[in-house]
């Protein structure tokens, strides 16, 4: 054919044979628009893809004068098939009717998008255009925004030369075509997509709504239309309101528009059937499109089921409060979520939560957890965990559960498991509150060791009265009867050594004595202190004036450094026995040419601190420990071989305990002492 058309003034120029040849070309011209038009209508008008693509290749058949032809479709990344085909041989749709796209060829054409057109077929493919006779081909891509969906084949037994112009028109037909196959895929897309969500909605066991923007129903499911026994064509455009009871349809109305605000989760006004049937509902919506327009979507569940369970699980579960709240027990139920999900009357007392309130925590966490839990039982080690792990009843006989205000008890528990249908669902705990048992307990273990401790005391007790007291009596007997009976043999000067030795023992055991019936006065809760006001620096005073001889004697430096103002409040008689007995130790363990510091001061809390601190020879720490146990019974002579009875300072600290005060005592071995109590100043007593 020819390439190009001439104007009207080189008209005249021609021959006849070009003037024939240049009408051909404009028929034909005319003819290929013609088609290209009418593929471009029916392209637009087809409805599925095999017509679209028969269609089409039978046009094109007619404008190029071919044979035969195909039309591939991509089924892969890298393969495609013959979806239809016009005249072509069974054997050659056979062999090529599925092609892999890995060759050079179909990369081209499938990769590329670079067309074939040849009137030379034999060398491209020798073997097929011996065996069908093809001479001329020409392939288009179908494609569609630059995406190959396939190509558009047509081969002739004539050789047949392509002009520009027919390729053109080829290239326009496969851009026409793929933007068809486009809009017929979505097409088929959207159908298959409509039908399956159809059956999705009509599987559903709820109410399920398509609603248009002012709430006109276009459609809704088989379970809706058989729960309210309507059909969809009698409801369909009907406002979805009017399908709720009468007196309460703007309350809906109102809810609705709360719903598509935001600020309501769903409706709860009850729908009504056909027959004045009142079905109780919870409807959710959400906007979206349908078929291009904007829609509202309701999903509407029927709750009648739901509001009968759980009536019916109200009264069960107050027919169990009824009989656990007599148990005196607390009993609670919780889930394998840790999540409680019922509690008595008892618990709810014990543990200040209610079951709903509880029910939004984890159990283990709240009430008993690692993080409040002294004990830091970790949740692995939980005995509720464990029932429902193992299968069996745990019980935690010495355990602890806390409070809504964070507060501490001590509980006996059992944990069960719960079972329903088999399987452990959950662990019923049943526990008590046993702080009146423990303080009991606390109480009798206090008592025992008392007691122990009192048996302790009798024996030693007896043990100094039948030793310590009634021993030296012996001697002593045997010193006075040999002043009795032989005075004059003995001369007045060992009459006088021997009183003098008789009198040093028999202050002793007076000393002794008095100690014993002050401690055991103590001890059997008789003594109750007399307070009055004391001035320490006069009570210093005075039992300095008795130990003075004994200082003198040793050569001992006293200092007292104690202000004349500072008082205590206390039992003069008590408080001087304490001092006495702790000066007097300084003195006695503390050698020729030492000191003794007695101080005392007045302190911020209200207290008076009262030491003395002496350079003798001082204790091992072991010795320091034994000192106020009268088990122990410490007794050592002092420098001068003073005689002790273990008792001073036992005694000194029941006083000062009476007193509300604390003692002390450090040592070093070698070094000396220090002894201190504090106790409090004197206050007006009302």
């Amino acid at each position: 054919m020819n390439e190009k058309s001439v104007n009207s003034e080189d008209l005249a120029n021609l021959t006849k044979d070009e003037l024939q040849e240049e009408v051909k070309f404009l028929r034909n011209s005319l003819h290929g628009q013609s088609i290209l038009f009418s593929v471009i209508t029916l392209a637009n008008e087809a409805e599925d893809k095999i017509t679209l693509f028969n269609w089409v290749l039978q046009s094109t058949l007619v404008l190029m004068e071919f044979d035969a032809g195909g039309v591939y479709l991509r089924t892969a990344p890298t393969s495609a098939k013959v979806i239809t085909s016009i005249n072509l041989p069974e054997d050659f749709l056979s062999e090529v009717g599925e092609i892999t796209l890995d060759s050079p060829l179909y990369t081209k054409l499938f990769e590329n998008a670079e067309p074939l057109f040849t009137d030379e077929y034999h060398k491209i493919s020798p073997k097929h255009s011996e065996r069908w006779g093809f001479a001329s081909v020409a392939s288009v891509p179908i494609r569609s925004n630059k995406r190959i969906l396939g190509a558009l084949n047509i081969v002739s037994k004539k050789r047949h030369f392509i002009t520009e112009h027919e390729r053109e028109i080829l290239l326009t037909i496969g851009t026409v075509v793929g933007t068809a196959l486009e809009r017929i895929t979505h097409k088929e897309e959207s159908l298959i997509q409509r039908d399956n969500l159809f059956k999705f909605f009509n599987s559903s066991q709820d109410m399920f709504f398509i609603l248009g923007e002012k709430g006109e129903i276009i459609y809704a499911n088989n379970y809706a239309l058989s729960r309210l026994e309507f059909t969809l064509e009698e409801i369909k455009g009907t406002n979805v309101i009017n399908l709720h009871v009468e007196n309460r349809r703007d309350e809906a109305l109102k809810i609705v528009g709360e719903m598509l605000a935001g600020t309501s989760e769903f409706c709860p006004v009850p729908l009504q059937s056909k027959t004045g049937a009142i079905i109780p509902v919870e409807t959710r919506i959400t906007l979206g499109e349908w078929e291009g327009k904007p829609s509202i979507f309701g999903i509407t569940r029927d709750i009648t089921y739901k509001l009968e369970a759980e009536e019916k699980l109200k009264k069960q579960e107050q027919r169990l409060r009824d009989i656990t709240n007599d148990l005196g027990e607390g009993l609670i139920v919780v889930d394998k979520t840790d999540k409680v999900i019922f509690m008595n009357s008892k618990a709810e007392q014990l543990l200040g939560w209610t079951a709903k309130d509880l029910n939004k925590f984890n159990a283990h966490e709240t009430i008993h957890s690692n993080k409040l839990n002294s004990k830091g039982i970790l949740h692995e080690h939980c005995f509720i965990r464990m029932c429902m792990k193992q299968g069996g009843i745990v019980r935690s006989e010495n355990d602890e559960f806390i409070t809504k205000a964070g507060k501490k008890f001590p509980i006996s528990a059992i944990a069960s498991p719960y079972v329903e249908n088999g399987q452990i669902i959950g662990s019923v705990v049943s526990f008590q509150d046993i702080t009146e048992l423990v303080l009991l307990e606390e109480q009798y273990k206090k008592v025992n060791e008392d007691l122990v401790v009192s048996n302790q005391n009798k024996d030693r007790f007896f043990s100094i009265i039948s030793h310590d007291l009634r021993g030296p009596f012996q001697h002593l007997l045997g010193l006075s009867e040999l002043i009795k009976t032989n005075p004059q043999q003995l001369g007045y000067e060992k009459v006088a050594y021997y009183g003098g030795k008789l009198y040093d023992s028999l202050q002793n055991q007076f000393n002794l004595l008095n100690q014993l019936l002050e401690w055991s006065r103590i001890q059997s809760g008789r003594f109750q202190p007399e307070y009055t006001i004391i001035n320490l620096y006069t009570m210093v005073q005075e039992v300095v004036r008795l130990i003075e001889n004994s200082i003198t004697q040793k050569n001992i430096v006293l200092i007292v450094e104690i202000p004349k103002t500072v008082t205590v409040s206390g039992d003069y008689n008590m408080i001087f026995t304490a001092i006495r007995n702790i000066v007097s130790n300084a003195l006695k363990f503390t050698p020729r040419f030492g000191f003794i510091n007695i101080h005392a001061w007045e302190t911020k809390e209200g207290m008076v601190q009262f030491s003395v601190a002496d350079t003798g020879v001082g204790m091992e720490p072991e010795i320091v420990q034994k000192l106020f146990k009268i088990q122990h019974q410490v007794s050592s002579k002092g420098t001068e071989g003073e005689k002790g009875s273990g008792l001073g300072l036992i005694l000194v600290s029941e006083i000062i305990e009476k007193h509300g005060g604390t003692m002390k005592v450090t040592s070093r071995l070698g070094a000396g002492t220090t002894v201190s109590f504090l106790i409090p100043q004197y206050q007006q007593r009302v």
